[in-house]
Order: C-alpha cells, then sequence, then structure tokens
C-alpha cells in the first residue's frame, strides 16, 4: 500500500501531489492503483484465517493507516530537495552554455 502512495508522488516529476489530482491526469494509474489494492484485498480474504484480525491489537490497525500517509510526506519532500537540486544544476548548466556561446559568438 506504500508503494502505490508513494507512487501517487512520482506521476509528476516536479510538480507537488496537493497542486494537481492524479487519478484525474493519468486515467491508467487510477485504474491500476485501485485494481492492485483490490487484488491485495481479495488475497488476504482468502489467504488470513477467518477471525484473525481480530487478534491483532488496535495499533496496528492505526500503524497500517498512517504509515503511507507518512511514506507520502516522506517522498514529498524528498521531492521538493530534488527540484532544488536540479533547478541549480538547470541554472548552472545554462551559465556554462550562454558563457561558452558568447565566447565564440562574433562581436
Amino acid at each position: 500500500l506504500c508503494v502505490i502512495v508513494c507512487s501517487t508522488s512520482f506521476l509528476f516529476g516536479k510538480m507537488p501531489v496537493l497542486r494537481s489530482n492524479p487519478a484525474e491526469k493519468n486515467i491508467v494509474w487510477a485504474i491500476t492503483s485501485l485494481s492492485c489494492i483490490a487484488i491485495v484485498f481479495i488475497y488476504l480474504h482468502f489467504a488470513l484465517e477467518t477471525g484473525s484480525l481480530k487478534a491483532l491489537p488496535w495499533y496496528f490497525y492505526v500503524i497500517s493507516l498512517i504509515s503511507p500517509l507518512v511514506s507520502l510526506v516522506v517522498c514529498e519532500v524528498v521531492k521538493k530537495r530534488d527540484r532544488k537540486f536540479q533547478d541549480k544544476a538547470e541554472a548552472f548548466r545554462r551559465l556554462q552554455f550562454e558563457t561558452r556561446l558568447g565566447m565564440w559568438s562574433p562581436k
């Protein structure tokens, strides 16, 4: 589940998830994500014995609901840091190109 939630962050390289709706812009991703989640729940339904989920403590459910959100926040922080690094590298490359172009151009 955490991998599917993190994939929302990587759909659009530099744009934050909160600015765009990933399901609206990428229907194939939305259908695939929902089908993967459905497959996991169907597998768990048939693989686990009856009543085995009731034996788990309450904090297991809290952790399983919070961990995808935490992973999404971590992915967004990493993407923001990468975006700053990419913008700085792009500005450096642009400066190098313009300097070299200006050095060889006739005056």
